[in-house]
């Protein structure tokens, strides 16, 4: 993904520049571990010489997090040194990055909420975000205003969770509508790309969308029949050309 902005190091706040392309992993890798996704990525770093991070040979990638120069792979992640610019400054993302704004936003939206509780639920309360101003862009080319991600106070949300017997925690209630009201836009979004690039990966992820789910959850299995409802009555035709091009359930 290409994210429009210009990005400022975390240290002296100088604008990074690209100094190379690199083999970076991406956030998914990082938590399971695999290699398999590693793509070549711009690396964009302080020419600031009398700069701590210009010294080190830092590097952020372009959603804003951080590398060091080390080991296999070549670029990996610096325990110690993010902890400590986190400490100092607060983040160790570069500056207007995609990260460095939506940390911002979490822990402004942190602030705000509160809970109630009641019986066995506890009902938590919470800032939207206030979202893009922007009108919808290619999947492949991300834009963001620097404010999308802060609390809007006049629009808030309730996460409902819920302590089940035997258990010390709570575990979230999640509705089938609500699943489905997810599902329903990223169909939207991957029917759009489909058609602007005819690349078929976007295909095939809109028909996973609309195709029943194979697990055992209830709120997943209504969710697909309230989905399937509301691309039948609101965007029949794009449903149809979906399973068309496919060429499959050409009868459903």
């Amino acid at each position: 993904m290409e994210i429009k902005k210009s990005l400022f190091c975390t240290v002296c706040d100088s604008e990074l520049v690209i100094t190379h392309r690199d083999k970076y992993p991406e956030r998914s890798d990082r938590v399971t571990g695999s290699s398999y996704g590693y793509g070549l990525k711009d690396g964009f770093q302080c020419t600031n010489e009398e700069c701590f991070a210009n010294i080190c040979d830092v590097t952020w990638i372009d959603d804003g997090d951080l590398f060091l120069r080390s080991g296999i792979p070549k670029w990996s992640r610096p325990g110690d040194l993010d902890y400590v610019l986190k400490l100092k400054y607060g983040t160790y993302y570069a500056k207007n990055s995609w990260s460095f704004h939506y940390e911002i936003g979490r822990k402004a939206i942190e602030k705000k909420t509160f809970a109630i509780g009641i019986a066995n639920y506890r009902f938590k309360f919470y800032p939207a975000q206030k979202g893009s101003r922007r009108k919808a862009e290619p999947l492949d080319v991300y834009f963001f205003d620097d404010d999308q991600y802060m609390p809007d106070i006049f629009r808030w949300k309730v996460q409902i969770l819920k302590k089940e017997k035997g258990m010390f925690g709570y575990t979230q209630v999640i509705f089938a509508t609500e699943i489905a009201r997810f599902r329903f836009r990223k169909f939207l979004e991957n029917y759009r790309e489909w058609k602007r690039t005819s690349n078929q990966w976007y295909l095939f992820q809109a028909l996973e969308i609309i195709l029943p789910d194979q697990g055992f959850s209830k709120s997943s299995k209504w969710s697909y029949y309230f989905v399937n409802a509301a691309l039948k009555f609101f965007h029949r035709q794009k449903r149809k050309e979906v399973i068309e091009a496919v060429g499959l359930f050409k009868n459903r």
